[in-house]
C-alpha cells in the first residue's frame, strides 16, 4: 500500500467515526432524557393518586385483558416455575388456600392435580369467568369474590397457600403486604408452605429512586403514605422486590423463606414458623 493511498483511507474513517461517536453519544443522550421524562411522570402520578385510585387502575387494567377472557390461557395449566415449586415443597400437602385466583387457571390446574382448593379473588369479573370455566367443566371448587388488599375471613386449616401469580407484587405498602401474610398464616400449619410470585428489583434502580423521590414530594404536601424502594405504575401500581425484602417480609409475617428464584419469572416460597407463631394463632382464636 503506497503512503498516498494510506493516508486517504485515515482522512475518509476519520469523519465517519466522529460521525459514529455523534451518534452513540446522542443516543445515550436522548435515552437518559426519557429515562428522565418516564421517571417524572411515574413520579407525579404515583405522587398524587390515592389507594382507591390505585385499585380502581388496577380493575381496569385487568377487565381489558383479553387474555384473562381466553380459554386457552384458562386451561393452560401451571408455569414450569409453579409447576417446580409445588413439586418440591408441596407434595404432602391435599388443602391449597388460593389467593387472587384471578380467571380461573391456578385453580383449575391446581384442581385437576387432585388439591383440595378454596379459591378467592376481588375482581368479580375474573372471579365469574373463573366460575364459568370450573362450572363448564363440571369442577367442583368455585371461586370467591373477596376484599381487594386483604386475606379473606378463613374457617379451616390449609396444608399450603398459592398467592396467585404476581398478586402480591400489586399491594401496595410494606404493611399490608404484612398483615395480609400474616393472616394467610393463621390459615396454616407449622412448615406449611405458601408460594409468592413477583417482579424483581433489577435493572432500573435509578429510575424508580427519582421517581419515588418525586412522588414523595407530592405525598409529604399531601400528609399521605410516603412510597417504597420498588413501587412503580406499569402500567398499574406494583412493587419490585429484592431478595432481601422478600426474605424480611416473610420472616415478619411468620415464615422463613425456603426458596428464591428470578430466573424464568420471580417466586419465592416461605415455610410457616414453628412453635412461636403457632401458639399466637392458637391464642388469637381462643
Amino acid at each position: 500500500m503506497t503512503a498516498p493511498f494510506q493516508s486517504r483511507l485515515i482522512m475518509d474513517r476519520s469523519p465517519s467515526s466522529v460521525r459514529a461517536r455523534g451518534y452513540l453519544w446522542s443516543t445515550k443522550l436522548l435515552n437518559g432524557f426519557l429515562a428522565l421524562v418516564h421517571a417524572g411522570f411515574v413520579g407525579f402520578w404515583l405522587g398524587v393518586l390515592r389507594h382507591e385510585d390505585l385499585q380502581e387502575l388496577d380493575a381496569q387494567y385487568y377487565n381489558r385483558q383479553g387474555m384473562y377472557r381466553d380459554d386457552a390461557y384458562q386451561r393452560s395449566g401451571l408455569f414450569r416455575w409453579e409447576r417446580e415449586a409445588l413439586e418440591r415443597y408441596f407434595s404432602s400437602c391435599r388443602t391449597i388456600l388460593l389467593t387472587a385466583a384471578g380467571s380461573g387457571r391456578e385453580a383449575l390446574a391446581l384442581i385437576e392435580m387432585g388439591y383440595d382448593v378454596d379459591a378467592f379473588e376481588c375482581n368479580p369479573r375474573l372471579a365469574g369467568f373463573a366460575n364459568s370455566l370450573l362450572a363448564g367443566l363440571g369442577r367442583p371448587a368455585a371461586v370467591t369474590v373477596c376484599e381487594r388488599d386483604v386475606c379473606p375471613p378463613l374457617t379451616r386449616r390449609y396444608d399450603g397457600a398459592v398467592i396467585g401469580w404476581s398478586s402480591f407484587m400489586l399491594i401496595p405498602g410494606r404493611e399490608r403486604r404484612i398483615r395480609f401474610l400474616q393472616e394467610v398464616r393463621k390459615a396454616l400449619g407449622p412448615g406449611a408452605p405458601v408460594l409468592l410470585s413477583f417482579y424483581p428489583l433489577e435493572g432500573d434502580r435509578r429510575r424508580l429512586t427519582a421517581a419515588r423521590t418525586f412522588g414523595n414530594l407530592l405525598r409529604r404536601l399531601r400528609g399521605t403514605e410516603l412510597l417504597e424502594p420498588g413501587d412503580d405504575l406499569c402500567p398499574n401500581y406494583l412493587h419490585r422486590f429484592s431478595r432481601e425484602e422478600i426474605a424480611e417480609t416473610l420472616e415478619t409475617a411468620g415464615f422463613q423463606l425456603a426458596h428464591f428464584d428470578t430466573v424464568e419469572y420471580g417466586n419465592a416460597v416461605g415455610l410457616a414458623a414453628g412453635v412461636a407463631v403457632e401458639r399466637e394463632h392458637e391464642v388469637a382464636h381462643g
